[in-house]
């Protein structure tokens, strides 16, 4: 019929987009760079390393167009600190990158016989868990954070939870797609490249390199990688874009679903029990000297959430309802707690503008005042004096 002949017509011409817009994206990345490390180093498209800290990567959620959930920085793998700042909807994991480890530690996971672990094919990867491949250097930090954000189902999310226009559209338009290529898609994004780049350290002056200092392994910057390990439709996946696929690490009880449709408090940290012996397993291929770890969980707006707690706690007061007296005292505690977070968040904003400031002036013009006033050359021989006996110290 004419009707699906136009159906038909318009399907076409939006697989034939989509199949355009999808090449156009390829042919751009080959035109920029003709490996990843060109592209990292080419300051007009490349990503910058930034720092592994939760003040930084909530900002860059912000920046992103994500609203409702904001990243908390954890100290041990302990259930219940997970139990504390619940629902955990995912887990951010920095390690010192060592080539040999990382396929070790690959292997002795997929090796692993007491969980059902293993590396997944791409017609294995469930459709609506999303990953992708790192196809550019430096952008592990913001890759890791949107394979957690992209696979946060909105429906069971908490209510305030909110993609954002920038990856909703770009989750929709990338569906189809395989792994490299959804890859691709994220590197072209300018939005999330512009809020990754926003934390690019100030490197004014360059400060040349001495070639006659050995070249080994030790005197070279210690590279660094970041993973994700998420929850989704009751399994448990360690989502690494320099891996081929994701690798699924076992499965968990989803819990009691309840009235609305959200998973129970207990719930959200259930899946944690399998994620936790994967990241510990990491750890233990590590010598023991090694501590340069980081972890960080994707949570709810603390902030937000405290205030909403506050107004019903509020509402219950006003109404002297039989509960008031618990309520007056759970209020107490959602004050302190909530003005706790405000100047965790204030903190963050003055670290984050802290980062961003370019300090060399002030430090150029210092100079030029110590010198003036025949202090410079003074500080400069004491602290000659000092690291000569320092020197002298240690070889004794």
């Amino acid at each position: 019929s004419a009707g699906d002949e136009e159906g038909g017509s318009a399907a076409e011409a939006c697989a034939l987009q989509a199949g355009a817009r999808a090449e156009a994206i390829a042919r751009a990345v080959a035109r920029r760079a003709q490996s990843p490390a060109q592209v990292a180093m080419d300051g007009g498209s490349g990503w910058c390393t930034i720092e592994s800290d939760p003040g930084v990567f909530t900002e860059l959620v912000r920046m992103i167009g994500v609203r409702g959930v904001q990243v908390e920085e954890l100290y041990a793998l302990d259930m219940d600190e997970f139990r504390r700042i619940q629902p955990v909807y995912g887990l951010v994991f920095l390690f010192k990158w060592v080539p040999d480890l990382h396929k070790l530690t690959r292997s002795s996971a997929l090796g692993q016989g007491s969980q059902k672990v293993r590396l997944l094919r791409a017609d294995e990867i469930p459709p609506n868990l999303f990953f992708a491949s790192q196809v550019i250097n430096n952008a592990c930090a913001t890759q890791a954070l949107l394979s957690i954000l992209m696979n946060i189902p909105e429906f069971s999310a908490d209510d305030s939870f909110e993609l954002g226009d920038e990856l909703r559209n770009l989750k929709a338009f990338s569906a189809d797609f395989d792994p490299p290529l959804r890859g691709l898609t994220i590197s072209n994004s300018e939005t999330i490249r512009s809020a990754h780049n926003s934390f690019a350290p100030q490197q004014p002056l360059e400060v040349a390199k001495d070639t006659s200092a050995p070249t080994s392994s030790e005197n070279e910057d210690d590279l660094y990688h970041f993973v994700s390990y998420v929850p989704l439709n009751g399994c448990v996946y360690e989502l690494d874009g320099l891996q081929p696929g994701p690798i699924l690490l076992g499965e968990y009880d989803e819990g009691v679903q309840s009235v609305s449709g959200h998973t129970l408090e207990e719930a959200g940290v259930a899946w944690l029990s399998v994620a936790k012996p994967a990241i510990e397993a990491r750890i233990e291929t590590y010598s023991t000297n090694e501590i340069r770890f980081n972890l960080m969980a994707i949570v709810r707006d603390r902030e937000a959430a405290l205030e909403r707690e506050r107004a019903s706690l509020l509402e219950l007061v006003r109404n002297e309802s039989p509960d008031r007296s618990a309520a007056t005292h759970r209020l107490a505690e959602v004050e302190l707690e909530l003005g706790e977070e405000r100047r965790k968040r204030e903190g963050w904003v003055r670290e984050n503008e802290r980062r961003r400031h370019n300090y060399v002036p002030f430090m150029l013009e210092m100079l030029k005042v110590l010198a003036s006033k025949g202090e410079l050359r003074k500080m400069i021989d004491e602290a000659k004096a000092k690291r000569a006996s320092s020197v002298s110290q240690n070889d004794k």
